[in-house]
């Protein structure tokens, strides 16, 4: 991995499966990356023979180590100072030094230049399989059994079965962003990671994003063209299928899965999260994107449950690739079967006229793009413009509507870039028909006045109804 993709992925990676300890609402998750050893137990220090004083300034150890903290749900909420417990001893520490207190920052160019070793250096390390039997160094960085009854977790099926060519089997630990990490684009040119988003579309038509490439594995292993990536708490989290070089081909599989340790996760996990076919490399074919329905909020009511009525919830997306980009129609589908958006795409932009089709009431909204920028005429609802190259062009009518919104993503989903926004989707209808404003564009600047009906006359920021 290049350095500039490296900074690129910083505010996002780290492997990490929260754990829940069930005292002081304590978490305790495997994480490979670099930490100041002042979070380090003191026992740990005296075990590994840390020398704090080596260095001027502050002492960070790069590594993989099991790690606890207080704080509610999220990133180290309402904790800044993790503890880290446990550093394992595969792969081997590295202590890295800084000569001042700008490495507490992150960001900073010297933190910057030890992170890039670090990233580096675990980025070079592998282990085989053989190494978490009893007695070796990882035996217990994954579950192999159950606490509730000693059956074996996925993991330990998986190293049971190959115990006898365990050696033989090439393991590495990941590091990756964190389950409520921002959401960004997916893996593309930009070298960014995080989410498919429908980017473009004006707020309220459709989710901006709702579904993710997810990979949240903390070990992964190589049995012949097959990598098996696993959580802490034992469970399989992917399985996907490489060439010859390496590159993935064949078929990928991401599971939904509760990282709660050593807990049993419930018949609601385990499920497909998503799917996508993979040629040498390239996505190429329909890639199925489902709700993570085992973290949606079950004791609240929607709006629609509210009025007495029944969600329909955005299920499952299907985007088709060619050669790697986003090529033909993106169709979103409901949890009652309900086609609710049909999206059109050429090389990874909007291209052609999008339809959001609402639930219940049956109607439609359409809108017009060309290059992934609107063209053309388009209704919104709430105003009507024609469109080039993004920019109104032309005159721009506005009315007064009355606005019905739906949640698309069920209430407490994780889902979206913007919480308590993007998982709506609304739609306008008119109060009459009579203009309430109206002004006329060129390349999306306002050319004289915006007029009111009520004969109020003013800039694109007056209120027609308060003119003062």
């Amino acid at each position: 991995m290049n350095n500039i993709l490296i900074k690129a992925i910083l505010p996002l990676c780290l492997a990490v499966s929260t754990v829940a300890v069930a005292q002081d609402n304590q978490f305790q998750y495997f994480d490979c990356w670099m930490e100041n050893i002042n979070r380090i137990d003191l026992g740990e220090q005296i075990r590994m023979k840390i020398e704090p004083k080596k260095f001027a300034g502050s002492t960070w150890l790069c590594g993989c180590y099991t790690v606890r903290e207080k704080g509610g749900f999220g990133w180290r909420e309402g904790d800044g100072s993790p503890k880290i417990i446990k550093v394992w001893d595969e792969p081997k520490f590295e202590l890295y030094g800084c000569r001042s207190k700008s490495c507490e920052t992150n960001g900073s160019g010297e933190f910057d230049n030890n992170l890039d070793q670090c990233v580096n250096y675990l980025n070079g390390s592998a282990f085989s399989l053989a190494l978490f039997a009893e007695g070796e160094k990882l035996n217990k960085v994954i579950a192999q059994k159950f606490p509730d009854d000693g059956s074996l977790t996925d993991f330990g099926k998986y190293f049971t079965e190959r115990l006898s060519r365990a050696a033989s089997i090439p393991c590495f630990f990941q590091y990756h962003e964190r389950p409520d990490a921002p959401k960004l684009a997916d893996w593309g040119e930009n070298g960014v990671k995080g989410v498919f988003s429908i980017s473009g579309v004006p707020h309220g038509l459709v989710p901006d994003a709702i579904g993710r490439f997810t990979d949240y594995s903390d070990v992964r292993c190589k049995d012949g063209n097959v990598w098996t990536g696993f959580l802490t708490n034992g469970y399989v989290e992917n399985v996907m299928s490489v060439d010859t070089a390496g590159r993935f081909h064949g078929t990928a599989t991401n599971y939904g899965n509760d990282p709660r340790y050593p807990d049993r996760q419930g018949p609601e996990y385990g499920k497909v999260l998503w799917s996508a076919e993979y040629r040498h490399g390239n996505r190429e074919g329909i890639a199925k994107f489902y709700r993570y329905g085992a973290i949606d909020n079950a004791g609240k009511e929607s709006d629609v449950q509210s009025r007495g009525g029944k969600d329909y919830y955005f299920k499952h997306l299907e985007v088709p690739y060619r050669s790697g980009k986003i090529n033909g129609t993106v169709n979103m589908f409901s949890d009652k079967g309900m086609l609710m958006a049909k999206i059109p795409f050429r090389n990874n932009s909007l291209e052609g006229r999008i339809t959001i089709l609402y639930p219940f009431d049956k109607k439609t909204t359409s809108i017009n793009y060309k290059n992934g920028q609107l063209n053309g005429p388009n209704d919104f609802g709430y105003f009507f413009s024609n469109y080039r190259n993004g920019k109104v062009d032309g005159k721009k009518i506005e009315f007064k509507v009355t606005e019905k919104c739906y949640d698309w993503i069920p209430l407490n989903a994780i889902d979206g870039t913007e919480q308590g926004r993007s998982n709506r989707i609304c739609r306008a209808e008119m109060q009459g028909k009579q203009k309430y404003r109206w002004g006329t564009y060129k390349n999306g600047e306002l050319q004289g006045l915006v007029e009111c009906a009520n004969g109020v006359q003013g800039t694109e920021e007056i209120d027609c109804d308060h003119p003062y």
